[in-house]
């Protein structure tokens, strides 16, 4: 079933802040007071994922926040922050496809997220994305 999904230009908020808190869990690495900065700068793009209903009505699902890379001769959209308002994994199905459109509409050739989830990347799979690469790193 295709739906309608579209992505909109959104501002940081309290409501942001939240759900972004809750999707992250504990990540040292990079928090969600790091992601509002990026945000803040404009280094980051943060995008309302909306979903238009059947009556026109739109229905919001979460957020999304990314930014683009050079890769190769090309570009790519690099995934850094996203939260869904319910169940991520079927949110995300129902999302993933047009993220493709998002990237396309970008000058983007190719997508790229992180995670530190096991859960999130069996989610990512799942949806067509490959793992390509691990990332260790150590504290000085």
């Amino acid at each position: 079933m295709q739906h309608d999904i579209r992505f909109f230009p959104a501002e940081w908020s309290p409501q942001v802040q939240a759900v972004m808190n809750a999707a992250s869990g504990l990540n040292a690495a990079y928090t969600v007071e790091d992601l509002r900065r990026e945000v803040s700068r404009g280094a980051s793009k943060l995008m309302q994922v909306v979903q238009v209903m059947q009556d026109g009505s739109p229905m919001l699902l979460g957020y999304l926040c990314f930014w683009k890379e050079p890769q190769g001769q090309g570009q790519e959209l690099v995934i850094h922050g996203g939260a869904a308002l319910t169940d991520e994994r079927t949110t995300f199905a129902k999302v993933a496809p047009h993220i493709k459109r998002l990237a396309l509409e970008n000058g983007c050739q190719s997508i790229r997220a992180h995670t530190a989830s096991s859960k999130r990347l069996a989610m990512f799979k799942a949806n067509g994305y490959q793992m390509v690469e691990f990332v260790v790193r150590q504290w000085v």
